[in-house]
């Protein structure tokens, strides 16, 4: 009953605050993949591919965009449902377990990004699905890859994080090194390595036959967008007239012209660049993505402190209260920011006969109340939608994993992975991106204080 009773309490919630949003949180790129869903663009890599075959798949059920965010939902609700049966069955106090379920629906982030129709969403639920199951296999050791159910519920989030989110390949690497570690001292070792092959078999399945039979553009592999982040660490180097020689300056150059680079760099924001007309993803796609990164890494060392502080003051972004002027830090992150953008879409609008734009009602507007009550105060907005304090109590949680010795840190490992290549790539905050941050801290501090009390 209480499973049954979990599981209905979160999927209504997520379900009252779609429909607040109805029909979802579109954004320009969701557009692009709903086109791509629907035949009028061949789907591609630009944005993952496997993205827009999931929406395609949701879509021929129902074509309407709501069909996105219902699907998202129903998502969250079953790994939610998975969590708390096993803390259920760890026997967790029940009134821990409505309480905290509780809190984490109606916190006003999660309250909001289970609206968005994007890829970061599904990318963070798959996230937390597979934070959960390594934590099960820290409690369960050798008994968790006797269960063939186990190692199929461990492959699927493995394969959806590698393929939701390009920096999603890092959590799969990790817990790929981690496995192999567990073969050295397990007794299933032919099963640990099965499920190894199965990951692998599952990620060329859906990039060979799979993207085959949806038609999928072939991609030569990393698309400009991977790359703005060096690009504009060059158009630092310009900006704080660093130590370059000619053969440097004529290599930027190729990127865009050394006064626009100089005059549009700053260092909040990578659209300044990329919404002028320097047109700077085509300067990316001239001078080609391996060559960016070669060139990046190569200023590394000979201009470490205009990298390292290009980086850092992107960061920025992360712990101050208030936005520095100019700069993105994308909270709700919702339908089209630009006036030119908007008549397009009512153009795709019209051509697909669905609505694309949350109209105003009540339970609209209850929660833009709690919404704007929570910005009001400085705290709760930065506790809220600044990621730096959750990265602070993600990192005193490590300390803490480490000095009291409980072991869940392999559980750790995909966040904590996912978090260092995120800040090392992030040109902006948009918290679409660092929404999984808040959402396995919460379960993980859950994790910890189990093991914690087993422990006493």
């Amino acid at each position: 009953d209480i499973l049954m009773e979990g599981g209905s309490i979160s999927f209504v919630i997520m379900f009252i605050a779609c429909l607040a949003f109805y029909p979802g949180n579109i954004t320009s790129d969701t557009v692009d993949q709903i086109a791509q869903a629907t035949g009028e663009y061949q789907i591609n890599n630009a944005h993952p591919a496997i993205n827009a075959i999931i929406i395609k798949l949701l879509m021929s059920i129902w074509n309407n965009p709501f069909v996105i965010v219902i699907g998202y939902s129903m998502f969250l609700s079953f790994v939610l449902t998975r969590i708390y049966k096993f803390l259920y069955e760890q026997k967790v106090n029940e009134k821990f377990l409505y309480i905290s379920l509780l809190v984490f629906l109606l916190s006003v982030n999660n309250l909001t990004m289970v609206t968005m129709a994007w890829k970061d969403i599904p990318f963070t639920i798959a996230l937390l699905w597979l934070t959960f199951e390594a934590y099960k296999i820290v409690k369960l050791k050798d008994d968790y890859f006797k269960s063939v159910w186990n190692i199929i519920l461990f492959i699927i989030p493995m394969t959806l994080s590698y393929f939701l989110r390009y920096n999603g390949m890092f959590p799969f690497i990790i817990l790929i090194l981690y496995l192999l570690f567990l073969v050295i001292k397990s007794k299933v070792k032919f099963r640990i390595l099965t499920t190894i092959v199965l990951c692998f078999a599952s990620i060329w399945t859906i990039k060979g036959p799979v993207y085959d039979f949806f038609d999928v553009e072939k991609s030569d592999g990393l698309t400009g967008g991977a790359a703005s982040f060096a690009a504009k660490g060059l158009g630092a180097l310009i900006y704080y007239d660093g130590n370059l020689s000619e053969e440097d300056l004529e290599t930027i150059s190729k990127l865009a012209d050394l006064d626009d680079l100089r005059e549009f760099y700053y260092a909040y924001n990578i659209d300044t660049y990329s919404f002028q007309d320097i047109k700077f993803s085509e300067g990316i796609d001239r001078l080609g993505v391996a060559k960016i990164y070669e060139m990046y890494i190569k200023q590394f060392f000979k201009n470490p402190d205009i990298i390292i502080r290009d980086r850092l003051d992107g960061s920025n972004l992360l712990w101050s209260y208030d936005t520095p002027e100019g700069g993105f830090n994308y909270k709700y992150d919702s339908g089209i920011a630009y006036p030119d953008w908007v008549k397009d879409f009512k153009g795709f609008e019209r051509n697909n006969g669905n609505s694309y734009f949350p109209d105003s009602n009540i339970l609209k507007t209850g929660i833009e109340i709690y919404q704007k009550g929570v910005n009001k105060v400085k705290l709760l907005d930065s506790f809220f939608w600044r990621g730096g304090i959750i990265l602070s109590i993600l990192l005193v949680l490590l300390y803490f994993v480490f000095i009291r010795k409980v072991p869940i840190l392999p559980a750790m490992y995909p966040t904590l992975i996912s978090v260092l290549f995120w800040f090392a790539l992030m040109n902006h905050q948009s918290f679409r991106y660092i929404w999984f941050l808040y959402v396995n801290t919460f379960f993980l501090i859950i994790f910890a204080l189990l093991e914690k009390k087993k422990t006493k």
